[in-house]
């Protein structure tokens, strides 16, 4: 059991000190300094379970450095691809969800501006040339008080809504 121990402790210890190794050796600062932590647990337990050196803690401190190193060599490749993939990918999807298709907006009827009311034009009055008002235009316009901010470029409101 003590054996099976050494030889983690030691899988552990050389996988981290080889990715940490490549990490360093790539610029990947976040990645070896996270190593750290695996390399020092990996000792710890070694210097735990590793006081004397029989030869079966030997042979397990050997098998665990040979594979350690080995498949710390042939996951940091593996990984690499994956993670450059995977960021490929993530930077292609669009950022705030999938797109929608906008919905149709409701056709507008077409009406043309009507600058005085017919039936006031013979009366002498002027109207509103909001279509449907029936209050008398301000001096030198052709819109009521109401509507007079539409002109001044403040947000269109229809007659409805005002009245």
């Amino acid at each position: 059991m003590i054996e099976l121990a050494i030889f983690g402790s030691t899988f552990l210890s050389v996988f981290a000190l080889g990715l940490q190794s490549l990490n360093v050796n790539q610029g990947h600062y976040m990645a070896a300094g996270l190593t750290s932590f695996a390399i020092s647990t990996g000792h710890i337990a070694l210097y735990r379970y590793m006081p004397e050196a029989s030869l079966g803690h030997l042979a397990a401190y050997y098998a665990g450095g040979i594979t350690g190193i080995t498949s710390s060599m042939w996951f940091h490749r593996r990984f690499k691809t994956w993670w450059a993939t995977w960021q490929a990918k993530r930077t292609a999807l669009p950022q705030r969800g999938p797109r929608r298709p906008m919905p149709a907006a409701a056709p507008r009827p077409k009406i043309a501006p009507r600058l005085f009311d017919t039936d006031s034009r013979h009366r002498g009055e002027m109207r509103c040339a909001e279509y449907g008002c029936q209050n008398e235009t301000m001096p030198h316009s052709n819109f009521c008080q109401l509507h007079q901010p539409v002109l001044a470029g403040a947000a269109k409101q229809r007659h409805t809504d005002i009245h």
